[in-house]
């Protein structure tokens, strides 16, 4: 998915008030991307596959540097509706 440029920005205010802007643990540079959103299935049998399931709603940051990836979870940071109702095609406003 390609984020419009009002998404990116609040997706970046919202880490900035948690204080959730930080250097790459593997490489110690700062400057990060915003590569997508992912449905992580949750399951209480290890090794299963569980379909229409509970899933959570994520975001991926990389490093431009190394590539190490980290997986934000869009519940907690409060903008699971912004960002994944539009992904599906909804709306965001109602």
């Amino acid at each position: 998915m390609d984020f419009t440029r009002d998404q990116l920005e609040l997706i970046r205010k919202r880490l900035r008030e948690r204080k959730a802007t930080t250097a790459c643990t593997v490489c110690g540079h700062s400057d990060w991307i915003v590569s997508g959103i992912h449905m992580m299935s949750i399951g209480d049998t290890p090794g299963g596959l569980v379909l229409g399931g509970a899933s959570l709603p994520l975001i991926s940051l990389t490093c431009k540097n190394c590539g190490n990836t980290l997986l934000m979870n869009l519940k907690v940071l409060e903008l699971e509706r912004e960002l994944v109702k539009t992904a599906e095609g909804g709306t965001t406003n109602g």
